[in-house]
């Protein structure tokens, strides 16, 4: 993204600096931010490009935590972000949250506690075959924990 933030449309950016090209070819991991933001936003404003409004965004909410935690109000206070564009953001957030939160299916392999972290991002609940209660509930957050019965 050597320098191509600013005015000029992401249009007529070389192609391996686009942030969706770069999706395509090199995945999302690959992407700051800033440039996961500008896909979702897909223009910029007069001046600025989806990238810059990106940033500007987080720079705003303070990362992407604050991003999370603000309401469609004070997003759209953010110059070149309306109501549809905050819909979009605020919509691809809850999808996130939720698939976060989805419980693990029959089946999936955990080799790891890193698993289970990077599953539930901070809380693991390991449900008993048995007797159905909880093996493990340890959240991280809280230290707390339970263990199942049997």
């Amino acid at each position: 993204m050597a320098g191509n933030t600013g005015g000029q449309g992401i249009s007529r950016w070389p192609e391996t600096e686009r942030p969706r090209e770069r999706l395509l070819t090199e995945g999302p991991q690959a992407l700051t931010n800033a440039q996961l933001l500008a896909i979702l936003l897909r223009v910029g404003r007069h001046g600025s490009s989806a990238v810059q409004v990106g940033m500007d965004i987080l720079d705003r909410l303070g990362d992407i935590a604050g991003l999370a935690q603000c309401g469609i109000e004070e997003l759209c206070a953010i110059p070149g972000v309306g109501e549809a564009k905050a819909a979009q953001v605020k919509a691809a957030l809850e999808l996130g949250k939720r698939a976060l939160a989805a419980p693990l299916t029959k089946g999936t392999k955990v080799t790891s506690s890193r698993d289970l972290f990077s599953r539930h991002s901070g809380c693991a609940r390991i449900p008993c075959s048995r007797c159905r209660d909880l093996l493990l509930h340890q959240s991280w957050h809280d230290g707390g924990y339970g263990r199942c019965p049997t």
